[in-house]
């Protein structure tokens, strides 16, 4: 693997080490300060004020924390969907898309599609949509020859997969199309 790949993908993740490092610090130092302020007994209302503020600081530090946490992993992920070399699709259970990578872009012959658009829409998706409903229904595993839009008169290995949620429910599915065989 290239070093300059090495760095790109290491990077968002030391950058979520410093922020969660530095922000239990700063956590760990005001609740010092608080707690020094109870022992000498300062409950007055400017005490109050003040290990409140710090309690709001705190807060606000954890949720800027959170917040950058989930970008890095975000920005990680679609880094791993990008470099995958089969076309990636993520639907929900009526069709609407979640994710897709460039080769699954480059399969159905677009530039773009919008999150949420209903895949069914495009010309061409008739029997990616039987497959896709399929699993669903089977709520199983499918594999089956789809032509793409992208690429006319050439079928092409399709994998169908159902989602579930945490507690088991079916949720959407992932279609991995098998790209690299004719592009």
């Amino acid at each position: 693997m290239p070093l300059i790949t090495y760095f790109w993908l290491v990077g968002p993740l030391l950058l979520l080490v410093f922020v969660v490092a530095y922000s239990m610090r700063r956590s760990a130092a005001r609740r010092d300060t608080f707690d020094t302020a109870r022992f000498r007994g300062q409950t007055s209302e400017a005490g109050l004020a003040a290990a409140m503020t710090d309690a709001l600081t705190r807060l606000r530090g954890q949720e800027l924390a959170h917040q950058a946490r989930h970008e890095a992993l975000d920005g990680f992920m679609r880094q791993v969907l990008e470099a995958f070399p089969s076309g990636v699709l993520v639907l929900g259970c009526e069709g609407n898309l979640r994710l897709a990578n460039q080769e699954a872009l480059r399969w159905l012959g677009v530039q773009a599609l919008a999150e949420g658009q209903v895949l069914w829409t495009l010309d061409g998706t008739e029997s990616l949509r039987h497959v896709a409903q399929a699993c669903l229904q089977a709520d199983a595993r499918r594999d089956a020859s789809v032509e793409g839009p992208g690429v006319p008169g050439t079928a092409v290995p399709v994998t169908t997969i159902p989602l579930r949620t945490p507690a088991g429910e079916t949720d959407g599915v992932l279609c991995l199309v098998h790209v690299e065989r004719v592009c």
